[in-house]
């Protein structure tokens, strides 16, 4: 593998025998922060690479500029030695979590065009950050342009999200300038951290020669400043279906702070940067990349107020007044069941910053290691972040995420019972038919039954005594 290696001269000194054979006194010259790009010791096929310095504040130096994208841009050479800070300007950001919205532009997409006569396809993907805290009112803005010489008759475009059709449009002289369409977006269809967006379009232009597509008549463009906009409920509460976002302000680590809990461990550490890693990836055109990795027990007080992902065992936690409020009531008092999940199960949590309820923090703990290695993947694997949800979930041997928290609504498939059901054969087929069971306590007296037989008979069989009485008195008298 590429190895990185990151110390001060005086701890790269033991570095400096075989395999290694580096030479610690060149950092220790001047304050500078170093780079050094070499062949990895262990593969010459691999790279490796040195982030060296006297001492710590010559290593900050460094971390700066490899935090800094426009200080990056222009190395060149195997050795690099940064004597002051990056220079760079930070614009002014408008948080407006009423709404988001992000154009084509801003995933540093061109514009997308298609040529040629008959069927094309024009798919792109975009950020959904706030999965089940959208509203109704959702749509993306088409800007488009197309040749003015389609036939309207059999030139269209289909407008799909994640598979599904939600609008058709024709193409006509009208629409062929360049023009706008707003595209209104069901909420069903915004479950998920992504939204793909497909464009599918026929030109026609009349031509009976199927031998020549004719690129210069038949074309559409679908310009990047076409933009997504999903209003947002801001009285919804955050869960892991929001993660990476939760942790990012577009450009940059919203307050960010990465911290592994004591004892270190292997599956720790490889969890932390795994971690860290992808949130990393998920930035969108940085200026630059800030965000704190160090030990819970020597965060800084100001950086435990920060937005936090704790890693490390989860007896730690609960051993820490402040720091097991972070696990659910819920997860401890499952303890000692049919499986124990405080031993058996990779756990995620998150909740907010007991320090700073603005604030959040995300537990990936377990009772070791081997735990750890089950729930940290949902974090940082590509196949396997899609899937995290709630705001607590565990991961068993299986390794199948399990939410706990929101609990999930009733399954009626799982809650059928087959003993309830018997089939009879109509028409050729088995068809099933559900027993009614007998009810158990006395009908009801609002029913019609309970109508005629209670209450009109005895009305009934008076008017027949009446009647027959009636019948007797006038025989008496004509007698």
């Amino acid at each position: 593998r590429h190895v990185v290696v990151v110390g001060t001269a005086t701890s790269l000194q033991a570095l400096a025998g075989s395999p290694w054979s580096l030479n610690a006194d060149a950092f220790a010259r001047d304050g500078s922060g170093w780079l050094v790009e070499a062949p990895s010791p262990f593969n010459p096929g691999r790279r490796m690479l040195v982030v060296a310095g006297r001492d710590d504040e010559a290593l900050r130096l460094a971390a700066e500029h490899l935090k800094t994208p426009a200080s990056l841009k222009n190395l060149k050479g195997p050795v690099v030695a940064f004597d002051k800070p990056p220079a760079f300007e930070v614009t002014p950001e408008t948080r407006a979590e009423a709404a988001f919205l992000v154009r084509l532009q801003d995933m540093k997409l061109s514009d997308l065009m298609a040529r040629g006569k008959f069927y094309h396809a024009i798919t792109f993907t975009l950020p959904n950050p706030f999965v089940g805290k959208i509203k109704d009112g959702a749509f993306i803005r088409l800007s488009m342009s197309h040749s003015e010489l389609l036939l309207p008759q059999s030139s269209s475009l289909l407008v799909k999200v994640n598979g599904e059709p939600v609008k058709s449009i024709r193409l006509t002289r009208d629409t062929a300038p360049r023009n706008t369409w707003d595209v209104r977006i069901p909420l069903q269809y915004l479950g998920s951290r992504w939204l793909t967006f497909e464009m599918e379009v026929f030109m026609d232009i009349g031509d009976p020669d199927c031998y020549y597509n004719h690129p210069e008549m038949a074309w559409l463009t679908l310009h990047n400043d076409t933009f997504l906009y999903l209003p947002v409920d801001t009285a919804q509460g955050e869960t892991l279906a929001n993660y990476p976002y939760i942790f990012l302000a577009w450009n940059r680590f919203d307050d960010l702070a990465v911290a592994l809990v004591d004892p270190l461990t292997d599956g720790s550490l490889t969890g932390g940067f795994n971690i860290l890693a992808y949130l990393a990836q998920s930035l969108r055109g940085p200026v630059y990349a800030g965000a704190l990795f160090a030990r819970l027990s020597a965060l800084p007080e100001g950086n435990r107020k920060s937005n936090l992902v704790l890693v490390g065992p989860i007896g730690s936690l609960l051993g820490d007044a402040t720091w097991s409020q972070v696990i659910p009531k819920e997860l401890t008092a499952r303890s000692g069941g049919r499986v124990d999940l405080l031993n058996a199960a990779g756990i995620l949590a998150l909740a907010k910053n007991p320090l700073e309820p603005t604030h959040r923090v995300l537990a990936v703990t377990g009772r070791s290691d081997k735990e750890i290695a089950l729930a940290a993947p949902y974090l940082h694997q590509t196949g396997s972040v899609e899937w995290v949800r709630g705001v607590l979930a565990v991961v068993l041997g299986d390794k199948e995420l399990r939410v706990l928290l929101p609990p999930g609504q009733a399954d009626a498939v799982a809650q059928f019972d087959p003993t309830k059901v018997r089939f009879e054969e109509k028409d050729g087929k088995m068809v099933p038919v559900l027993e009614v069971p007998k009810p158990v306590g006395p009908p009801s007296r609002n029913n019609v039954a309970f109508l005629v037989f209670g209450l009109l008979a005895p009305i009934l069989v008076l008017l027949v005594v009446l009647r027959l009485r009636a019948l007797a008195r006038e025989g008496r008298e004509k007698a």
